[in-house]
């Protein structure tokens, strides 16, 4: 028998070696540096011992080699790292990397990994990094100063409240807006007037949009400060509010003073008032501003929005009236299929965990979705249903179930942009469609450990005029059907539509029902798997798995909701909305506690990227080198929500439309330059991480603001002195732009000093002329204030007069700086 032990084992390692696949590369990655970057990839070696190497070349040479040799000769002049030593022998992804050095500056690079055994070899796709520039900045970004070097005795960049609409970036990256606490030198409104800056050949430019203070403001409850309320996407209209009247050409007509009234602002022409009459309560005292835009279509020819005001010949039962701006006047958009006017209508829709407008108004400004209590056929009686109101003539009943279970009451989630597809939860039965979840029960879409949402997600198509359930699942697996929670963002069309539920909706991916009602661990709450729900061809879809949500990133308030730190909500709370999705719907970013591609992150939330094209699912926040975080006690947010009040429906873009970059703050050292705890701003494109910047900052904040929707604009908030036109300690605004920055202006000479002989004699006269004027506006990055000349030798500055330093008392003072908070 011991003669046999041998043979055995000899057999064992000769299946074993049969069973041995060729090396597979995983992914690719780097973390890139001026003069270096470090290459990482993940291998499998699949049962072999595996050696690998890197190789990388200038994209210029591999552009001629490949054009002078053909495809595959790439890389013939690649500088290759040295061959590792093998690692194991099993089936797990290992983490690899190595060093590429010699780069130049500001220079893209290909580079590629190559993996082999004796089973064979995997070479990676060739990926594309740029080196950091000589300003220490990936992509050959240039610094630019959006707002104005001057900001006035008393300005800084930012909000003290968060109370109306506060940073915008157009999508072009030429035109931002942003409040200045503090106002300008040359402000007409006081608190934290806003202002959209342009960019043009020479530089930035900043106008005042905030409404002008021209009427004394007597009871400031009654009469609140002028606000800026909503704006399109592209920054070219808004809605202004305000009591004091507005001038334009021509001049416009305000309703009887100490009334606050709503106005339209074209960039590229005259205002205009859309109350055009006085309410019948005048006397309203809102809790904060008087009106709430929930929709705005293109070019602002159409707005949704709910005020405290009543207008005449209009009758609401709610709290808030419900009134949409059209062709020139108001009208009541919440009217039910039957002609009578809704009762508490709903913008968009709202439950227990917040309220959505994504889409509650088409683009182009013929649809609108509204909630209301209902008793119609097909609802329970007095239960929530959900409508859409087409060209201001007729309504659809959105949510009327096809069958003989009636809706129960739906929530409306979101609306595609033109309004022909819009999404709702409900309870189980209102198609044919097959459910192994109860058909009685209510769709309660509770957040809870328990499973007991009883929610299905429900497409209705206003051009087909069909419903169809897009989560019905019989698997008795699921015992309480799909439990959808909610849906994380949705392509511009509606056909592609990412949701989270308990259940488990395709075979063998994902969490099975069973372990996301009883997770724990890193998810210390219930969890829940992410699908892409994808329109295969016209009316009929299909589910793709893309990865797991930890029970925390769907629960809702606290101080996580508005910073991102504690949760990535769904729709349902577009505040603290943290996912993204592409135009076309092909790439989804969200943030999650939970393992989803085998990175221990210890329940700490990471970044991860979803691309429908091959199915896979990235982490671009996670460490390379598999450590583990270092922990977030700042609650610095991860991928940054919504600034704004909760109407607002647009978001900071933290993706680019075409998936390939995001933008990320970390507590975590994850390339070059970063520094452990501090507020790093990263830059992850196309696998490449890059540092933007780095500040100690408060708790909670970041100095990412926006970015253009190619990704080339990128506006960040800081005291810090980006520019040599800085001064001070008070916030800024840049935007670090691809191929951007401008020529400084020259500073101040120095002061000749008067005790040092020769010091103010001009060795060369210039020729007679008189200095240029001081700019009467902000134009460019560099115009700055005149600093006070210097005091001579043994004396110092006090209260404008240079004093003997023996007359200064002397005294230490701690400075701080907060944002809102100028010095």
């Amino acid at each position: 028998m011991a003669a046999l032990l041998p043979v055995a084992l000899l057999l064992c390692h000769l299946s074993t070696a049969w069973a041995a696949a060729e090396p597979e590369v995983v992914g690719e990655s780097a973390q890139i540096g001026q003069t270096s970057a470090t290459l990482q990839a993940e291998l499998r070696p699949e049962g072999a011992p595996t050696s690998y190497r890197f190789e990388y070349v200038p994209e210029a040479r591999y552009e001629s080699d490949v054009a002078a040799l053909g495809p595959g000769h790439g890389f013939d002049h690649a500088v290759r790292t040295p061959e590792s030593e093998p690692i194991g022998e099993d089936t797990s992804v290992h983490r690899v990397s190595a060093t590429a050095e010699g780069l130049a500056e500001g220079t893209t690079y290909l580079y590629r990994v190559l993996a082999t055994s004796s089973a064979g070899a995997d070479v990676g796709e060739p990926q594309r990094l740029t080196s950091l520039d000589a300003a220490g900045l990936p992509d050959g970004r240039g610094v630019e100063m959006v707002s104005p070097p001057d900001l006035g005795p008393v300005g800084t960049v930012g909000p003290l409240f968060s109370t109306q609409f506060t940073f915008a970036a157009a999508p072009n990256g030429d035109e931002m807006i942003f409040p200045v606490t503090g106002g300008l030198g040359s402000s007409t409104a006081g608190g934290e007037p806003r202002y959209l800056a342009s960019r043009t050949a020479a530089g930035w430019s900043s106008t005042q949009l905030s409404p002008p203070s021209l009427l004394p403001t007597g009871d400031s409850e009654s009469n609140p400060a002028g606000r800026v309320d909503g704006f399109s996407e592209d920054l070219g209209c808004g809605t202004l509010e305000t009591f004091n009247p507005i001038d334009s050409v021509p001049p416009v007509a305000t309703p009887s003073s100490g009334v606050t009234n709503l106005f339209l602002y074209h960039r590229d022409g005259p205002t205009e008032l859309l109350t055009v009459s006085d309410p019948e309560n005048p006397f309203a005292r809102p809790s904060s501003g008087y009106f709430h835009i929930t929709g705005m279509a293109e070019g602002c020819r159409s707005v949704l929005f709910e005020t405290n005001y009543r207008y005449p010949g209009f009758e609401f039962s709610g709290a808030e009236g419900l009134y949409e701006w059209s062709e020139g006047r108001l009208r009541n958009p919440a009217i039910m299929p039957d002609g009578s006017e809704a009762s508490s209508p709903i913008p968009g829709g709202s439950s227990r965990r917040g309220s959505s407008f994504v889409g509650a108004l088409s683009a182009n400004g013929r649809r609108v979705f509204f909630s209301a209590p209902t008793s119609e056929a097909g609802h329970l009686p007095g239960s929530l249903g959900v409508f859409a109101r087409v060209d201001g003539v007729a309504t659809i009943d959105v949510s009327r179930s096809t069958t003989a279970v009636p809706d129960t009451g739906a929530t409306f989630e979101a609306a595609s942009s033109t309004g022909s597809r819009v999404f709702f939860l409900a309870n189980y039965g209102l198609t044919s469609a097959s459910s192994s979840g109860t058909t009685e029960g209510e769709c309660t879409s509770e957040m809870s450990t328990t499973g007991s949402e009883e929610c299905d997600l429900y497409e209705y198509n206003l051009e087909r005029g069909q419903l169809t359930d897009l989560t019905a699942t019989a698997d008795p697996a699921n015992p309480s059907g799909a439990a959808v929670a909610g849906v994380l963002g949705l392509s511009t069309d509606g056909s592609s539509v990412y949701l989270a539920a308990k259940g488990r909706l395709v075979p063998g991916r994902g969490n099975t029902y069973a372990e996301n009602v009883s997770a724990t661990g890193e998810t210390e709450e219930a969890a829940y798997n992410i699908y892409l729900s994808r329109e295969a061809s016209p009316g009929v879809r299909s589910l793709s798995f893309v990865g797991v949500l930890g029970g925390r990133e769907i629960l809702y308030g606290g101080l996580g909701a508005f910073t991102g730190a504690e949760s990535t909500p769904l729709l349902t709370e577009p505040r603290a909305l943290s996912s993204r999705v592409t135009p076309g719907g092909g790439s989804l970013l969200f943030v999650s506690r939970a393992n989803v591609t085998g990175y221990k992150s210890e329940g700490q939330p990471e970044a991860y990227l979803y691309s429908a094209g091959d199915g896979t699912t990235r982490c671009v926040s996670c460490r390379p080198d598999g450590e583990p975080p270092v922990g977030n006690p700042r609650r610095l947010p991860l991928i940054l929500s919504s600034l704004w009040y909760p109407a607002q429906a647009l978001q900071p873009r933290a993706l680019s439309d075409d998936g390939g970059t995001v933008f990320f703050t970390s507590p975590d050292v994850l390339a070059p330059g970063g520094i452990t705890g501090n507020s790093n701003l990263y830059e992850w494109r196309e696998g490449a991480v890059a540092l933007l910047h780095t500040e100690a900052g408060l708790e909670g904040t970041t100095s990412f603001i926006d970015a253009g929707a190619s990704g080339n604009d990128v506006f960040v908030v800081t005291a810090d002195h980006l520019l040599a036109s800085a001064s001070g300690q008070r916030e800024r605004l840049y935007d670090l732009r691809v191929g951007g920055g401008f020529a400084e202006p020259p500073l101040p000479p120095s002061p000749c000093q008067a005790l040092s002989e020769g010091s103010c004699q001009s060795s060369t006269p210039g020729p007679p002329g008189t200095a240029p004027a001081p700019s009467s506006t902000f134009t460019g990055p560099g115009n700055q204030a005149t600093p006070p000349s210097r005091c001579a030798a043994g004396k110092t500055r006090r209260r404008g007069r240079c004093v003997r330093r023996h007359q200064q008392r002397k005294h230490t003072h701690k400075a701080t700086t907060k944002r809102g908070t100028s010095k």
